[in-house]
């Protein structure tokens, strides 16, 4: 498993592939593409430091054989995603932007039959809204 060849191949992908066109795109982008396991799609709309935590975070929460994918990061990424979020709900998404490249979203959703909020925050970055980090 080679992280940083993944984030690498994500990073790529976002000059190679358009991102939302608004900030509330971009969230509602990012929470499915988390359910659907498909990192390619989330790798668009996050930066790359946030791809990394998220990737991260999925992997060592994860519970499949990970020595079953060998180096096909992608693969067990989409199945650590789904594993992790493939329940999730999303209930609301409330976009305050506070200017013309910075926003937040609130974020709540269901997962694993827990109510949970986020708080994304946005940066139009190259006229493309891209996720930044959470808290």
């Amino acid at each position: 498993m080679n992280i940083f060849k993944t984030t690498f191949l994500a990073a790529l992908s976002i000059l190679f592939i358009g991102c939302s066109s608004t900030s509330e795109e971009t969230v509602t982008e990012m929470y499915g593409s988390l359910k659907d396991g498909d990192a390619t799609k989330l790798f668009r709309v996050v930066t790359e430091p946030k791809a990394r935590e998220l990737t991260l975070n999925a992997f060592k929460k994860c519970s499949v054989n990970k020595a079953l994918y060998k180096t096909d990061d992608f693969r067990l990424a989409k199945d650590c995603f789904i594993e992790m979020y493939g329940k999730m709900n999303v209930k609301n998404i409330k976009v305050t932007q506070t200017s013309e490249t910075e926003a937040y979203a609130v974020v709540t959703f269901e997962n694993n039959s827990k109510n949970i909020t986020n708080k994304e925050y946005l940066r139009k970055l190259k006229g493309k809204w891209l996720i930044i980090r959470y808290q």
